[in-house]
């Protein structure tokens, strides 16, 4: 083989190996373009899951809030039901009186309420209201009975008489609200509660918009709301009829009959776990009730608890 013969081939054999990587280049799929794309997929299955981790996290403390929540509603049930066993059947376990009861005491179907009769339950209700339990429990009986007589009723319909008349009579319209409460007490639990509770309401509301400067009514609507169960969500509106009653405390001189509004108040806010605004608003109770056991008592209980 000649030395040309030999180049010749060299650059044959050369020039082969080139026209075979240029097919094998072509020949060969391009698989940058999927690898990117695999690698923007795992990305953003990664970015889901973190997202998903994140939201199972939020999920899971919503889940424990609500939890807490629920108990806390358990327990104002348990509360409303001493205090409905309370008031209802007196702390020495006085039965309702039946109709015999009614009978010796004076109260037939068809009688009607002396004067004496109706001063005298006029006088237990005020201290009722005032503290039940303190009742000896002859007047807790007497009181019920009164009430299951006809001097409620007949009390009850010369009020609703005297406001149709005379709307404006606004100390009608309270002692009219006293009288269905005093009537909620004599009904069984449930819905007919319920609605004597909101005829009271309704009569309180009415007052608060002809006098705005009534504390009283503010109060009493605010601590109305205030026994309705956590999942009815009327706590919102429980705080803004007691903050609004608080705030006309300014017009009366200090008492102890406003502590409830101070200490119901702090209770509403600890139910939205505010137990720093709780603390403020008891603060300002010992502000101007400093000697107020009860109120010394609330803020005693939020001592070991967080502001928040």
């Amino acid at each position: 083989m000649s030395k040309a013969t030999a180049a010749a081939l060299a650059v044959v054999f050369v020039a082969s190996i080139g026209v075979n990587l240029v097919l094998i280049q072509t020949q060969t799929p391009d698989h940058s373009d999927a690898i990117a794309a695999r690698d923007a997929d795992h990305a953003d299955l990664v970015e889901r899951v973190d997202s998903l981790d994140s939201k199972l996290d939020t999920l899971t403390g919503s889940i424990e809030t609500l939890s807490a929540r629920l108990d806390r509603s358990a327990d104002r049930f348990d509360d409303l039901e001493s205090l409905a066993a309370r008031l209802s059947d007196s702390a020495a376990g006085t039965a309702s009186p039946d109709a015999a009861g009614l009978a010796d005491a004076g109260f037939r179907a068809g009688d009607a309420a002396s004067e004496d009769e109706v001063a005298e339950f006029k006088d237990l209700m005020e201290k009722f209201f005032a503290d039940g339990a303190s009742l000896s429990t002859d007047d807790q009986e007497r009181f019920y009975k009164l009430a299951r007589s006809k001097v409620l009723e007949g009390l009850m319909d010369d009020l609703e008489e005297e406001i149709e008349s005379h709307p404006t009579d606004l100390d009608a319209r309270m002692e009219l609200a006293d009288l269905y409460i005093a009537k909620l007490f004599t009904v069984p639990g449930g819905p007919e509660q319920g609605l004597w509770g909101q005829r009271a309401e309704k009569q309180w509301k009415e007052v608060a918009t002809q006098d705005p400067n009534h504390w009283e009514a503010h109060f009493n609507i605010g601590s109305s709301l205030y026994y309705y169960p956590e999942f009815l969500n009327r706590t919102n509106d429980a705080i803004d009829w007691m903050e609004k009653s608080r705030a006309l405390l300014a017009n009366r001189p200090a008492s102890d009959e406003d502590a409830p509004n101070y200490v119901q108040l702090a209770q509403l806010y600890q139910r939205q776990d505010k137990n720093g605004k709780a603390r403020e608003v008891l603060e300002a109770g010992l502000d101007r009730l400093p000697r107020n056991t009860a109120i010394q008592d609330a803020l005693s209980s939020l001592e070991t608890k967080g502001d928040e």
